[in-house]
């Protein structure tokens, strides 16, 4: 078989070369047969038959959502090539000026993900780098190359034709260069290379030459993230140092481990933005204050008006609202349009209904509601539920859309006056009124809609 040959194993179509390495080349193709586009590997040359073929079998065996499927296999006239799913979209390396220190937590999460599910299966990728981690338009991220993976199978013979060493120098390992037991703690090294890189604006180690880049992975310890930017806090900065700690029994134990040490600091700075109109414990002015102890709860000056019944005044300020009780102070947002009717925001850590309920209905529908949409699945998940008054203001716009409601266009407009999980009062709920872009509550018998909500990282 030609390279130049147009048609491949009379069923793969070559359309343009998309990438090159030092093993293959990679082309973009359409499957005939299957009537998909793919990604289609050749073997440049045959010294590396081994090596193509560990690659073949590593990502076959793999079933993850961030790790590129393969298709098939085969050869012809004595040139090997395996074909895998063509991902719409970057290298995490392309795409650098286009993240923000969230997608950046979101990205790491996914790859710390798909580490610990290969390293569970015996594989150590040990070439992480930004090159071979893909992101598409949703910014989900997909690992790639499995070329120099390394299985922990003590019958597998090494394939290192030479005593050289296995990856890109610049994300390497301590371990990695010094040839000394290299494990998935070796990955999780290099992950953390990335992480810092990406959040500060700096490589932690990277040198003038190669010699004294390697040189200070073994050796120096980089300055501490938070230093060199000021909006990354201490928590994140502890986990990106543990990453890169010399020893490996100090990192990581597993990519699951780092993955929810991420997701912690992610659930933090959600926090951090819906406490600005927090409820809970909030002081209000005696002058306030309800003093009809059948509808409100006061102890302390202090008073929870999800469960009480207080004054206009009083829920002005918990929220945070002018006089038209409209936010004095709107949460920024990032959103991302996830093509299954559903919008992501990465600023928030949340995960919206693009639209809601088909109809409007009264309050004590809403919950079978949610029960219908999580016995389906809708959009691959079960864990929807009715948002909290706090998560709702977050989706509220200081201006007019051209639907016309103070809401983001990129969700539908049917779903206009919303239902927050939380009452007023024995009678009333608070709700959301998209039209004026207003904070208001309905009584239980009167019809709004539901927009569900659910965290990106449960």
């Amino acid at each position: 078989m030609k390279e130049s040959n147009p048609i491949i194993y009379k069923r793969y179509k070559l359309i343009k070369k998309i990438g090159s390495g030092g093993m293959g080349k990679v082309y973009k193709a359409h499957d005939i047969k299957m009537k998909r586009d793919v990604a289609l590997k050749i073997l440049k040359k045959k010294g590396y038959k081994k090596r193509f073929l560990r690659e073949i079998d590593k990502l076959a065996d793999c079933n993850h959502p961030n790790i590129v499927h393969i298709y098939d296999k085969g050869e012809e006239n004595g040139v090997l090539f395996f074909v895998m799913e063509l991902i719409q979209g970057e290298t995490l390396k392309e795409k650098r000026n286009q993240l923000n220190i969230h997608k950046i937590l979101n990205i790491s999460i996914q790859v710390a993900d798909a580490l610990d599910y290969v390293h569970k299966k015996g594989i150590f990728h040990r070439d992480i780098k930004p090159s071979n981690i893909m992101i598409n338009k949703n910014f989900n991220a997909k690992l790639i190359d499995f070329s120099i993976a390394k299985s922990i199978d003590p019958s597998e013979t090494p394939l290192t034709a030479h005593k050289g060493i296995m990856g890109s120098y610049s994300y390497m390992s301590p371990e990695q260069i010094k040839n000394n037991g290299v494990d998935g703690r070796s990955d999780i090294f290099s992950l953390g290379i990335i992480l810092y890189e990406f959040v500060t604006g700096t490589h932690p180690f990277k040198v003038k030459n190669s010699y004294e880049t390697m040189k200070a992975i073994v050796e120096k310890i980089p300055d501490e993230p938070h230093l060199l930017n000021a909006s990354i806090n201490k928590g994140l900065s502890k986990i990106i140092m543990k990453t890169l700690h010399k020893r490996k029994d100090k990192r990581f134990r597993e990519g699951k481990e780092m993955a929810k040490a991420i997701i912690k600091i992610n659930e933090r700075k959600t926090e951090k933005i819906f406490n600005k109109i927090s409820i809970n414990n909030i002081s209000i002015p005696s002058k306030f204050i309800n003093n009809n102890k059948e509808h409100s709860e006061v102890e302390n000056n202090k008073i929870d008006p999800f469960k009480g019944n207080v004054s206009k005044e009083v829920y002005k300020q918990i929220f945070g609202l002018n006089n038209e009780r409209r936010p004095v102070s709107y949460t920024k947002s990032d959103y991302i349009d996830n093509n299954n009717d559903t919008i992501s925001d990465i600023l928030t850590g949340l995960m919206w209904q693009k639209s809601g309920s088909e109809i409007d209905m009264i309050y004590k529908n809403t919950q079978i509601y949610i029960d219908e949409i999580n016995s389906r699945y809708f959009a691959g998940y079960n864990d929807w539920r009715l948002s909290t008054m706090e998560e709702l203001i977050t989706l509220l716009e200081p201006q007019k859309s051209a639907d016309k409601l103070y809401i983001n266009p990129i969700f539908d407009k049917k779903q206009d006056w919303c239902w927050s999980l939380n009452s007023r009062s024995s009678d009333f709920v608070w709700c959301i009124d998209f039209r004026t872009g207003c904070v208001d509550y309905s009584q239980l018998d009167a019809i709004n809609y539901v927009r569900a909500v659910r965290f990106i990282n449960p």
